[in-house]
């Protein structure tokens, strides 16, 4: 185990991208599909970091500081989010293995169980609906951006739907593992987010490239 893993066997933020993706390419448990969309909405983000950054301060387009200013500190805050949630998702994930591991004269096995389930379904849903808002600040944003660096927003664009997308279905394979009153509510949440997203980026991409061509 290197210095940048948790004694649990979460690999958390402080190992390099290469270690991290040996990790997530090795038969070992974590990190899984959930701490991989994490990171893909982490890069979403710090894509739309750059644009913003570069966005600010320009001569042309001042009057704009406060709302570019506004998205940034959203989208920074949405990256630091997503790398919490990388390890939250992994954390999650053994948690409920330990759970279900657990022998079945355990009094509180079930209810053991169902707590994990619900925090292994809770991390990549909270992954989603982070993506989703990153979604909705690059489609705010492309009419007042750097236009110089809208391909970087667009990037940020297609990472953030992929982010959506992986954390939804990290989610949907739980589901029929969560009590029959969740379940459908569950599902509802993961088809609203869904529509969300696919709603946005409809949007979003053609306006940005709208602003490209200008």
């Amino acid at each position: 185990m290197t210095s940048g893993e948790l004694k649990q066997g979460v690999v958390d933020s402080s190992v390099s991208l290469n270690d991290f993706l040996i990790a997530a390419a090795s038969k070992r448990a974590t990190p899984g599909g959930g701490a991989v969309a994490a990171l893909a909405g982490a890069l979403a983000a710090s894509m739309g970091e750059m644009v913003l950054n570069y966005s600010v301060g320009r001569k042309s387009s001042v009057a704009h500081d406060p709302a570019l200013n506004a998205a940034l500190i959203e989208m920074t805050n949405a990256r630091k989010l997503l790398v919490l949630l990388m390890v939250e998702d992994q954390a999650a994930y053994l948690e409920l293995t330990a759970a279900k591991k657990l022998e079945p004269s355990v009094v509180d096995r079930a209810d053991r169980i169902q707590l994990a389930l619900m925090a292994a379904i809770r991390a990549p849903q909270s992954i989603s609906a982070t993506a989703v808002r990153i979604l909705e600040l690059a489609s705010q944003v492309a009419p007042i951006a750097n236009r110089w660096l809208l391909s970087d927003l667009l990037v940020a664009c297609e990472l953030a739907m992929a982010a959506v997308r992986a954390g939804l279905h990290n989610v949907r394979v739980n589901i029929p593992e969560a009590s029959s009153g969740d379940q459908l509510m569950l599902s509802r949440q993961c088809d609203e987010l869904l529509a969300r997203a696919v709603e946005v980026v409809k949007k979003a991409v053609p306006e940005i490239q709208k602003h490209q061509q200008l």
